[in-house]
């Protein structure tokens, strides 16, 4: 495929999937629908993901991918009702840390992708941060507690 034919189908892939937000906009989320929006992500992830795969000097490929992947099953879940609402953000959360923790590992032998790890990290420790505040199991104050420990140890071990 030559860049223009990328070019159109990505901008295909956009306008079908602003007609469908819209159309999907004036009537009630069902399954079906949960199931149309979320082949839609998931075919966007296979085309970044594939564009990856065949030269991994497109590195940025990896992050649409890994969101696209993400809001695919966010919208599976949501559509199945398998989680309460509101842990939509810790899903969220998660794919974006494995998104993150996946682009590092496949290039962790570069030095300019150590960010990705770190924030990877970030986002995974903001996933169970989200997790335990809205389940409930753990009261905020212990979470802020055991944060600050563990940032004064880690200041207080690091090597220089």
């Amino acid at each position: 495929m030559t860049h223009h034919r990328y070019l159109l189908f990505i901008g295909l892939a956009f306008v079908l999937a602003g007609m469908m937000a819209a159309l999907f906009r004036l009537a009630p989320l069902g399954l079906i629908q949960a199931l149309v929006i979320a082949a839609v992500f998931l075919a966007a992830a296979l085309f970044f993901a594939h564009y990856f795969i065949r030269d991994d000097s497109r590195w940025w490929a990896l992050l649409p991918a890994g969101l696209f992947f993400t809001l695919a099953v966010m919208r599976l879940l949501d559509g199945l009702a398998w989680i309460r609402p509101e842990l939509q953000s810790v899903v969220f959360c998660s794919g974006v840390s494995l998104t993150l923790y996946c682009l590092w590992h496949t290039h962790r032998t570069r030095i300019q992708f150590v960010w990705a790890r770190f924030l990877a990290f970030i986002t995974a420790v903001a996933a169970v941060t989200l997790f335990t505040l809205t389940t409930g199991w753990i009261d905020t104050r212990v979470i802020v507690a055991v944060g600050l420990l563990a940032a004064g140890i880690w200041l207080l071990l690091r090597r220089r």
